[in-house]
């Protein structure tokens, strides 16, 4: 259909792939015009590690072209060929990397429907990458036939439900990847035929020969899942690819131990598992209404959820039930509020400060749900909010390139007394230090200034970030504060040297939220690719990354229970929880 080409973007100084489409194909005007651009417009609204990044679709002298990341690896099937994957467990690695890149795609909408091993790009660093959404479609649906009758895809992948008239859903690439592992472990195809007509009468009607797991030496529970992955009813097949990925991920923390007992090559060797990777879903709680950020009372008993309406619902832990909604007085005059974007309880636990879109701020008494009768507020949204250590000073930070030091007597005497510092640019997050002395603001103009909130002095500022912050935590103990960016990084920076110390690497999307573990070497993130992912903090590597149902978007996550509970909020409300 068309050629890629290495090309170089001078704007950027970088290496990137282009491709182009056969002269003749798109002045056809043929199914191959609408599978280029498909392919583009298909791959450009997904932002994911295990995707291909596709930079932009333009033209040059009337002929289209995609400009996308430049891959250095191998596809699967070469992969093997070359015994870069020598055990089960590096196999059902890859296999996991394809389902998360997949469940990706399939809650933005988008069905992949020619999954197969040419498809899977694996990096020299053991990154999973699929490529060519060029037969994908949009919310599923449609068949797989051309106006002219040509079948698209890969027969030898393809569902039974591909080759007729039935209406054809995420589920086909739930099938293909039940096929790629069944190649993987049996040695073969499960399906043959002389052409490919037989070949697709044998995927419609026949079942394919059976996987002995005691001559391939694989567990019996992998065996179950290919088979499942591949029932010729959609409907006993998984729900969804993110629930086959859970179970393929499973399989592969069972085997470890043998692994490290089994003579390989240290090279070879799966790490040991990790503690993050023993958590597993223990309900969810909530309200149907779009939530936007939350916290967790100082005695982990009551959990701040903010909405996007403005309200703050208030749920007990313990039973989560909800115990109250706070609305502020305009908002019950009036019926509006502007979205909270941001919560801060005091030490103790007695107050609560909501900051929200329209730049205004209210302070709550916890027990009693009261709004004091201050008025504050910023010319512009509220960014972040915190309170000194000693309880004294409520700090805030707005895009209208203000820090706020307000004094807490004054506020809960009715007043709204603050001492002003004006920033260099808008305020993106803010974090107070482990002491409550200091505040640490993040800046549209991609820099970290320290402010000592005492006397509003600037003490420090930190230049040369990659993007702003969107969201900052501060690592106690080590001087250093975790930066989560706009374009999906997390990087650790300590403040005495202005240095960046680490960076960790694996969301395609801006870093909507982070929570520390209390053993200070885990950390929790939460990005707008909708994937929450445990990292260790030492190695700078991906522990284990949970994911939810197929529509669900995470938008905030907080830690309780001395680390063994995960509160995952999502957009549509509920919170969702993971226990080790």
């Amino acid at each position: 259909m068309g050629v890629v080409y290495l090309a170089r973007d001078p704007g950027l100084d970088r290496e990137v792939a282009v491709k182009t489409l056969f002269q003749a194909a798109w002045v056809s005007g043929s199914d191959s015009k609408a599978r280029f651009l498909r392919e583009a417009r298909s791959a450009a609204r997904l932002h994911h590690p295990n995707i291909i990044t596709i930079y932009e679709l333009g033209e040059d002298a009337g002929m289209p072209f995609i400009a996308m990341e430049l891959l250095d690896g191998v596809d699967l099937a070469s992969a093997v060929r070359q015994g870069r994957l020598p055990g089960v467990s590096d196999m059902l690695r890859v296999a996991g990397q394809l389902c998360r890149g997949l469940a990706h795609a399939h809650r933005q909408g988008v069905v992949h429907r020619d999954v197969k091993p040419s498809n899977v790009i694996i990096l020299d660093d053991g990154t999973v990458k699929i490529v060519d959404f060029g037969v994908a479609r949009f919310d599923g649906g449609g068949t797989m036939l051309t106006r002219s009758g040509e079948v698209l895809g890969t027969p030898t992948y393809m569902a039974p439900e591909q080759f007729t008239d039935e209406a054809c859903d995420q589920r086909v690439d739930i099938w293909a990847v039940g096929v790629m592992l069944y190649e993987l472990f049996a040695g073969r195809r499960p399906f043959e035929g002389t052409s490919v007509g037989s070949l697709v009468y044998r995927i419609v009607h026949t079942q394919p020969p059976p996987i002995d797991p005691i001559r391939l030496e694989i567990p019996a529970s992998l065996v179950e899942i290919i088979g499942r992955a591949m029932a010729k009813n959609p409907a006993a097949r998984f729900a969804d690819i993110a629930d086959l990925g859970r179970c393929l991920d499973s399989v592969r923390t069972g085997l470890e131990p043998d692994l490290r007992s089994d003579g390989l090559d240290a090279t070879l060797k799966v790490p040991a598992p990790m503690p993050g990777e023993s958590f597993r879903e223990a309900g969810v709680f909530g309200e149907s209404a779009a939530l936007h950020t939350m916290a967790v009372s100082p005695d982990g008993r009551v959990l701040a959820v903010g909405m996007v309406d403005g309200s703050i619902r208030l749920w007990d832990l313990a039973t989560r039930m909800k115990t109250v909604t706070l609305r502020s007085r305009l908002h019950l005059r009036t019926g509006h509020a502007a979205l909270t974007r941001t919560i801060a309880y005091n030490n103790d636990g007695t107050l609560l400060a909501t900051g929200h879109l329209d730049g205004t701020i209210y302070v709550w008494r916890s027990e009693s749900g009261l709004e004091l009768e201050a008025t504050l507020r910023h010319d512009g949204p509220v960014s972040g909010l915190g309170f000194s250590g000693d309880g004294g000073t409520l700090v805030s930070g707005g895009m209208d390139a203000a820090i706020k030091m307000w004094d807490m007597g004054a506020v809960i005497a009715g007043e709204g007394r603050r001492l002003l510092r004006r920033q260099p640019a808008p305020v993106t997050a803010l974090v107070l230090d482990e002491g409550g002395r200091a505040v640490i603001s993040g800046h549209a103009n991609r820099c970290l200034r320290v402010h000592e909130i005492a006397s509003g002095r600037l003490e420090a500022t930190v230049h040369g970030q990659p993007c702003p912050p969107s969201v900052l935590l501060v690592s106690p103990g080590d001087g250093t504060v975790i930066s989560g960016g706009r374009d999906g990084g997390i990087r650790r920076i300590r403040l005495d040297t202005r240095t960046q110390v680490g960076e960790l690497e694996g969301h395609g999307r801006m870093i909507s939220s982070l929570a520390l573990f209390p053993d200070r070497h885990r950390l929790a993130s939460v990005a707008m690719d909708g994937t929450l992912v445990i990292w260790d903090l030492e190695s700078g590597t991906e522990m284990t990354t949970l994911e939810g149902g197929a529509a669900e978007v995470f938008v905030s996550v907080r830690i309780i229970k001395n680390g063994r509970c995960l509160l995952c909020g999502l957009q549509d409300g509920r919170i969702r929880v993971w226990e080790s």
